[in-house]
């Protein structure tokens, strides 16, 4: 800490059992400090140990080596600028000086620049944790924050479990109760009957209660989408009963479902046929195959090759891959997918640390789909590995990519647990067969710099924001399963994918180049 042009004459007045510090201010002029309520202190120690963890992890284990006073300093400025004030002149004094901190003298900064602010509205509930965590992560990796303690466990656990009764559901505008989008294939709804529109109004579940009698029954209205994820969850084995309509409320029936387990459909096709399977041969004429691959499970190199067999792989003329919206998934399945269209020991990507040795991955054989025509369908809703699958193809000149640049997130993360949250951070970065990352991360983030997947020479289709809201519905309403064929033959909205018709444009020709 370095001397300031203030002089404190500390003199301790003991007023109603209360101490108060003056201070002499040059001038003469004395400032009484008023004392610091009990529940200001506590919420002023919580922060500062808070925040002084996630300090001291970030220092240590980020893939961006930042010192523990950088951190800081962002730490305190991000936490009054957001809070609409300056930072005091004795705070930025304090941060400048920091050079090499001991811990007890970052806490206590810590803790003196959130006591000043004092109990506030806007800093309650650990928002202030929030603030000054944004702030950090404004110059580490815009966009990470604080999240709920058990959000990570609990999407792990979705994800993992699938036991239920397998439905979309949304709410309903009008009446506020739940409706189902669509009914996964395959699941024990879509075998019970139901069908997109369905109206849940009640949810019956095998809780009695305390006089061990009639089961819960709990209206839909009263629940959120995720209370309503929840009850619909359960064992195997175990039931749950729904009192539901369609289209006419008069007309209610009540349809009990035993939950089990079930696999969300790994990819999609062009459209769905009669019997709710896909139809995955896009132009018939062509031979050109389309496949929508929604996120990389355990499931979808088995899904895709399967699809392609199922085909005949000397028909097929041209395939369009739409990565699209493809938050990416599991690592080992996105290689195991790439090893489809690749030689035997290509190298897909390294992965990149702050500390140790880089891991190189490759393919383990030769794929049975190495010379067929390949697009790839890329936008900036391509994440994580999703970007590596694309960049591989790409740099093995093994798949034209049509579309927008993807998100540029390929990147390892690791997930802390502080005192009131899970802290998800970058610890490893994926770099491409080209040497170039892929991750904004380890770049500046700029326009300019390589990172991401940028579509190929000449196959740059930029859409508008309606564009892109409108392809986000049109896919949705691909998955949906209508209680019949009406709904497949009914209007729609028009939609002309200019994406889609560019992947064509190309395998097309190709097409036409084969023919003798």
């Amino acid at each position: 800490m370095i001397a300031t042009p203030v002089v404190f004459s500390m003199s301790m007045l003991a007023i109603s059992g209360l101490l108060y510090v003056s201070a002499e201010q040059p001038g003469g002029e004395i400032e009484e400090r008023k004392p610091v309520p009990k529940e200001v202190k506590r919420l002023a120690t919580d922060y500062a140990d808070t925040i002084l963890e996630a300090i001291q992890i970030l220092s240590k284990d980020h893939i961006k080596k930042v010192s523990p006073a950088q951190l800081t300093n962002w730490a305190v400025h991000a936490l009054y600028e957001r809070s609409g004030e300056r930072v005091p002149g004795d705070f930025a004094r304090r941060l400048l000086a920091l050079r090499d901190p001991d811990e007890e003298d970052l806490r206590d900064l810590l803790r003196d620049a959130r006591q000043h602010l004092g109990k506030r509205a806007k800093l309650t509930e650990y928002r202030d944790m929030d603030l000054s965590l944004e702030g950090i992560f404004e110059h580490l990796e815009p966009g990470t924050k604080l999240r709920p303690l058990g959000e990570e466990r609990m999407i792990c656990r979705l994800l993992k479990s699938r036991c239920g009764i397998g439905v979309v559901v949304e709410k309903d505008e009008e009446s506020g109760l739940l409706r189902v989008a669509t009914p996964i294939k395959d699941s024990p709804a879509y075998k019970a009957g139901i069908r997109a529109g369905d109206v849940i109004e009640q949810i019956i579940g095998e809780n009695e209660d305390e006089d061990g009698g009639t089961p819960r029954s709990v209206s839909t209205k009263a629940l959120s989408l995720e209370q309503a994820n929840e009850s619909l969850c359960g064992k195997p084995g175990s039931q749950v009963r729904l009192i539901l309509y369609r289209n006419d409320p008069t007309k209610r029936r009540r349809v009990e479902i035993v939950r089990a387990p079930y696999n969300r459909e790994a990819v999609f096709g062009a459209h769905r046929k009669s019997d709710d399977t896909w139809d995955f041969l896009l132009d018939s004429k062509n031979k050109i195959v389309y496949i929508r691959i929604p996120g990389f499970t355990n499931e979808t190199q088995r899904e895709v090759a399967r699809t392609l067999a199922r085909l005949g792989r000397h028909r097929i003329k041209g395939l369009i891959l739409d990565l699209r919206g493809n938050p990416g998934g599991l690592l080992h399945a996105t290689v195991d997918c790439a090893e489809l269209f690749l030689e035997k020991g290509s190298f897909v990507a390294t992965i990149r640390g702050r500390q140790g040795k880089d891991q190189r991955i490759v393919t383990d054989s030769a794929g049975r789909f190495r010379s067929t025509p390949l697009v790839c369908l890329i936008d900036g809703g391509s994440r994580s590995s999703s970007e590596t699958f694309a960049a591989c193809l790409q740099d093995h000149h093994r798949a034209i990519m049509v579309g927008e640049r993807s998100r540029g997130e390929a990147e390892v993360r690791r997930i802390v647990n502080l005192r009131h949250g899970e802290l998800p951070f970058v610890v490893a970065a994926f770099y491409r067969p080209n040497g170039k990352p892929i991750g904004k991360v380890v770049a500046s983030g700029k326009e300019t710099d390589d990172w991401g997947v940028r579509p190929d020479d000449s196959y740059v289709v930029k859409l508008t924001s309606k564009e892109r809201k409108d392809l986000a519905a049109h896919l949705r309403r691909l998955e949906i399963i209508a209680p019949n064929d009406s709904f497949r033959h009914a209007s729609k909205p028009a939609f002309r994918d200019r994406q889609l018709e560019k992947a064509l444009e190309y395998l097309r020709k190709q097409a036409r180049h084969d023919r003798p």
